[in-house]
């Protein structure tokens, strides 16, 4: 049932933020005992404005440009994206195959960046987000948060980029 509501309260969330915002991207960590995996969801359109994925200047960018630029993405997520836990900072680790996919949500492309992190769900403290803010200060960050007996949605800004949590706390 939290599951729903939260489900309920991102969506409304959502359609909030993008009527408002040029630019809104999600990050989702799922914990399963003592396993976090997670998932970075970024518009493909905030993306552009960092890196060139039309690699060949054809003035299209199809899924070979995209793929063929993993790594970049990879380092957009390490440089932005750091979650620490009881024992100090969390690893970020890509899926073995560095699976990419894109996603459309509410009629606009967003890349999908899955992996996973090594501190256990519940030992994790704090979450700092710095993509994009210093680009587009209305940039937003919908970070849920969920494991089988909770969950909770949380929004990073340019004045308001990190999550603080108590150790086994998520609400």
């Amino acid at each position: 049932m939290n599951k729903l509501i939260t489900l309920l309260v991102l969506l409304m969330i959502v359609s909030t933020a993008y009527a408002h915002q040029s630019s809104t991207s999600f990050i989702s960590l799922q914990g399963n005992g003592d396993k976090t995996m997670a998932e970075w969801k970024v518009s493909i359109s905030s993306v552009l404005t960092l890196l060139i994925l039309d690699r060949n200047n054809d003035g299209n960018i199809n899924w070979l440009e995209v793929k063929n630029q993993s790594n970049r993405f990879w380092q957009l997520l390490e440089n932005n994206l750091v979650i620490s836990g009881t024992n100090g900072q969390c690893l970020l680790s890509p899926p073995v195959n560095q699976s990419l996919a894109v996603e459309k949500i509410l009629d606009k492309n967003y890349l999908l960046i899955q992996f996973s992190v090594n501190c256990t769900f519940n030992s994790i403290k704090n979450i700092d987000y710095h993509y994009f803010f210093k680009i587009d200060n209305d940039h937003k960050a919908i970070v849920s948060l969920a494991d089988q007996d909770r969950a909770s949605v949380h929004i990073l800004s340019a004045d308001n980029n990190r999550i603080q949590l108590a150790a086994s706390s998520v609400n």
